[in-house]
Parts: structure tokens; C-alpha cells; sequence
């Protein structure tokens, strides 16, 4: 991820991408919040990010996409894994940890489509503007997988639908039978 004070361009000695966000650290983070949220908290993520699942992919589309086609890297770069890989996205149970949902815009090999909303004149990431749509009809109502499969229903009739746009909303979840909840 990259938040509002990293650089865009990579450079040898003076930006080289202290204030990226990596997957494995977000696992980090993720992990501290599930931590002090303990037992009776809940988390619930939404990763509406290019890619969300991994590394950029060139547009080869007319439509508006999240992210760049731009590799923050050195020319040489070749990629290694991460250091925590046991902490990305691998969501497990523990105990005094809080369950937790991970929503994803699409899997790592896809990309983003932004969806433009023609009331307000504006783009929106599909799997925001998606669950925004459908929260109010299911929170509280039915499991976090059921919740999954009418979040990609919804993405799936908001864009007109073909092959070449293919985006599939990746879930990670501690339960997927648990009711989906959200708020107080």
C-alpha cells in the first residue's frame, strides 16, 4: 500500500520505500489489531488497493484501474518473499485474538476496475461501492461467506460483465460460518 507520505518513484539513497506499506507488514499490523481488539473484539478489513492481492499489472484496458502501471523498484530488482509470510493475509483463530474478515477487491493476478457512479460524478473502487450498497440489507443477517457471495454478486452486476474484466473479490476470514457483523 502506499500511504499519502511515500514517494512515488523509487531512488537509490534517497527514497527507496521507507514508507511503503508491504503485505507482510500489514500481517504485522493486522495482527496488533486482532491482538487488542482481544476475544469479544471484531475486525473487519476492506483492501479496495490495485492488485490487492500482490504486484502491478500494465492496463491493458480502457477503463479506469486502481494503482499504477509503475514498479516502485530498482531497474535490477528481481522479487524475494517477504519476511512474515506467515502473517499475510493467513488468517488464523487464536485465542484472545479477535476473529477477522479481510475483504479484497481481487485476486492478485487481476486488476482493479474503479466503477464510475453517474449520480455523484465520480469513481469509486468496486468492492467499496459494492459494500456500501449492500451492508444495510445483510449485516447481522447472514454468515461472512454468504455476505462474500452477495458482495461479488453486486460487483459482479454493477460492472457489465465480460472475460477481459474479470474481478473476483478474495475473502480471508477466521470464520466463515460466523454472522457477518458490523457496527455496535
Amino acid at each position: 500500500l502506499i500511504p499519502y507520505d511515500a514517494m512515488f518513484h523509487y531512488k537509490k539513497g534517497a527514497y527507496e520505500g521507507e514508507n511503503h506499506l508491504r503485505d507482510d507488514e500489514l500481517g504485522l499490523w493486522i495482527d496488533k489489531l486482532r491482538k487488542k481488539a482481544g476475544d469479544t473484539g471484531n475486525l473487519l478489513i476492506l483492501l479496495d488497493a490495485c492488485h490487492s492481492g500482490t504486484a502491478n499489472r500494465e492496463n491493458e484496458y480502457a477503463d479506469c484501474i486502481r494503482g499504477t502501471a509503475t514498479v516502485f523498484a530498482p531497474d535490477e530488482y528481481i522479487p524475494t518473499p517477504g519476511k512474515n509470510l506467515g502473517l499475510s493475509l493467513h488468517l488464523v483463530q487464536k485465542k484472545g485474538y479477535a476473529p477477522t474478515t479481510v475483504f479484497s477487491a481481487c485476486r492478485d493476478e487481476e486488476v482493479n476496475f474503479e466503477y464510475y457512479d453517474e449520480g455523484s460524478n465520480q469513481c469509486y473502487g468496486f468492492l467499496t461501492f459494492s459494500f456500501i450498497n449492500i451492508v444495510g440489507h445483510y449485516k447481522n443477517k447472514v454468515t461472512v461467506k454468504s455476505f462474500m457471495n452477495n458482495l461479488a454478486a453486486k460487483m459482479k452486476e454493477l460492472r457489465q460483465y465480460s472475460e477481459k474484466k474479470k474481478q473476483t473479490p478474495y475473502l480471508e476470514s477466521t470464520n466463515l460460518n460466523a454472522l457477518f457483523k458490523i457496527g455496535l
